[in-house]
């Protein structure tokens, strides 16, 4: 009970933060990324909580799938908004020291996963 308390607050909360953001200056791009960003993030927040308080089989893949969606919007609008903020340069680094850890950790994962 307190769970979808919390999540309804914060979709509340969410959507006014939206709202005040995009109303200071609806012209601003980072804004409208912004206000892309916070409903989707609401969207992915509201489709899970609609997938733990679903009673039949259907609904409960219905919303879990449109979960993936909502979390991939919001990856989508998270990495839109690199694009409005500098971009510092870099020293050139040793090749191996530029590689990101995320695929030795996705690596690891999918091992133990698999075993």
């Amino acid at each position: 009970m307190l769970l979808n308390a919390l999540s309804i607050a914060t979709l509340a909360l969410s959507f006014l933060l939206g709202l005040y953001v995009f109303e200071s200056d609806r012209k601003n791009p980072v804004n409208r990324v912004f206000i892309l960003l916070i409903f989707s993030a609401m969207f992915w927040v509201f489709s899970n909580f609609m997938a733990t308080a679903s009673n039949d089989i259907f609904s409960i893949d219905l919303w879990s799938k449109l979960t993936l969606a909502g979390r991939s919007c919001s990856c989508i609008c998270f990495s839109g908004s690199r694009r409005f903020f500098p971009e510092k340069k870099r020293p050139q680094r040793h090749i191996l020291g530029s590689l990101p850890p995320r695929p030795l950790f996705f690596s690891l994962w999918f091992r133990q996963a698999s075993t």
